[in-house]
């Protein structure tokens, strides 16, 4: 986990402490890291039920519990997708409990109000195969990974003593880097850059709402570094369906290639359309489109 001081001497003090360093959560690291925080500290978590876990716990207290002003816990972490094992499933929420434990003995320690929760969250995951989701959509989750989110915000909600942020992102396509999980997007430039062929797992006219990491990454650091201390729920969507056939087409204009792609419609893989209203999306939240993003993806991808 990874801990980070603000060091502008017109700004309060304060101090995010993140867990999880992955697609989102190291890209939410660099735009706070660009907002005017810097790196203190970088301190072992071990992920699953490791005998190290109770000292590890203790070091980050001591080390939280000495910083001074707001603090900001951001939950970021997990390697699973919307194929996670139950099991996976049961380690990561295990994982979640111990840093939220962790978080709340905090707050009982401090001024009230100035303990912040981040909890990334997925709206893919809470609302697969529904159409046009509001704010005020019930999550009816279809798979273990969604059940897992909506676990995870379920436990958060009891923790009164935090304030809580609970961001809800779509399909969210980006660059994780090395030995990471792919998404579909880098996967199709991946192997349109060496025409391989991709499989996708839908059909032409599956709907999706892609957001681009960096665009939510910058929403979360902007909301991390805000004063403001009211607990909400936030869904980060475009509310602008891309089917599958849309995609391919951006990146093979992106490319300047032929992509070359066979579709599986497998209805038990991810299918299913999800589509979100325009009523959904926070004030402060301008997305790229869909166009702008796998430009920008391939600039880096190339470099």
């Amino acid at each position: 986990m990874l801990v980070l001081c603000r060091q502008e001497a017109a700004s309060p003090p304060a101090t995010a402490a993140l867990f999880g360093l992955g697609l989102i959560g190291g890209q939410v690291a660099e735009a706070l890291c660009a907002g005017g925080y810097a790196r203190a500290a970088c301190l072992p978590f071990a992920w699953g039920a490791a005998p190290e876990r109770p000292r590890e716990l203790a070091d980050i207290m001591a080390l939280l519990e000495a910083s001074p002003g707001r603090l900001d816990v951001v939950w970021s972490a997990g390697a699973g997708g919307f194929g996670m094992s139950q099991a996976a499933a049961d380690r990561e929420l295990a994982d979640f409990s111990d840093v939220l434990g962790l978080a709340r003995t905090l707050a009982g320690r401090r001024t009230p109000g100035t303990v912040r929760f981040h909890l990334l969250s997925s709206a893919g995951g809470l609302f697969e195969g529904q159409r046009d989701v509001t704010p005020h959509t019930p999550p009816a989750p279809k798979r273990t990974y969604g059940v897992l989110k909506l676990r995870q915000e379920e436990l958060l909600a009891r923790a009164g003593e935090l304030v809580r942020i609970v961001y809800r992102p779509s399909s969210v396509y980006g660059l994780a880097g090395p030995g990471r999980r792919m998404g579909l997007i880098p996967t199709l430039m991946a192997n349109g850059a060496r025409y391989r062929v991709s499989t996708i797992f839908g059909t032409p006219d599956t709907l999706r709402d892609y957001v681009h990491v960096a665009d939510v990454a910058r929403y979360v650091a902007r909301q991390v570094g805000d004063d403001q201390g009211t607990s909400r729920t936030l869904i980060l969507a475009t509310a602008r369906p891309t089917s599958l056939s849309e995609v391919l087409a951006a990146v093979e204009r992106t490319l300047n290639r032929k992509i070359f792609i066979t579709y599986r419609d497998d209805r038990s893989r991810n299918t299913a359309h999800i589509t979100f209203s325009r009523k959904a999306c926070p004030p402060g939240w301008r997305p790229e489109g869909i166009e702008i993003g796998v430009r920008t993806m391939w600039s880096t991808f190339r470099h």
